[in-house]
């Protein structure tokens, strides 16, 4: 066998290794250089993945977790690269809070890019939190942005459906900011106990 022939096996061998421990990771390129999504990565998987992609920002949507070794690797690794780190709580089975969902915008429209987004699975809300970038930052149209709740990117239906739920009501940036309120008692998939007496 020529070693230019090798060579280039070779090369095609580790580009297919590599796609498939991605894919393993739920990890997806969304935007080119500018937007990534994936699983919970651990100590490891983020000391290879964030220099190799540049990622000035993860946003993390399991909320702060100090006790967890998980949430400890995340914080030293972001910092040892220089990487901001935004902890966002949110629920893999309920609509977001009012304050959770306009944080979540503040922190895809104005954080140093690339970034890169999770949640346990990378499946429900890292699929919403992509479908809502792919909408206000990329100006994708609803029905596009819905794609992001697939079975690509392991999110069922059946199994989380408050997340193509809460996408399908929202009808533009400027309502999820001043008009969306999940307190107000007409939205499904959400626990208003914690909502104060009175909320309009």
């Amino acid at each position: 066998m020529k070693k230019s022939r090798r060579n280039g096996l070779i090369a095609i061998f580790i580009v297919l290794c590599c796609a498939g421990y991605l894919v393993s990771l739920n990890f997806h390129e969304i935007e080119p250089g500018r937007f990534y999504r994936s699983a919970q990565l651990n100590r490891s998987e983020l000391g290879v993945l964030l220099p190799m992609f540049k990622i000035k920002t993860v946003i993390n949507l399991r909320g702060e977790n100090p006790s967890a070794r998980w949430y400890q690797d995340e914080v030293a690794v972001t910092s040892e690269n220089g990487v901001k780190l935004i902890t966002i709580d949110m629920s893999s089975r309920e609509i977001p809070h009012r304050e959770t969902v306009i944080a979540l915008l503040d922190a895809l429209k104005s954080s140093e890019e690339p970034i890169l987004v999770h949640c346990l699975g990378g499946a429900d809300r890292s699929s919403e939190a992509s479908a809502l970038y792919e909408r206000f930052v990329m100006g994708k149209t609803k029905e596009q942005a819905m794609d992001m709740l697939s079975i690509r990117y392991h999110h069922l239906d059946a199994t989380r459906p408050a997340k193509r739920y809460f996408l399908d009501l929202v009808q533009s940036e400027d309502w999820l900011r001043h008009e969306y309120n999940p307190c107000s008692g007409q939205y499904q998939y959400y626990d208003n106990s914690g909502c104060r007496k009175g909320t309009p």
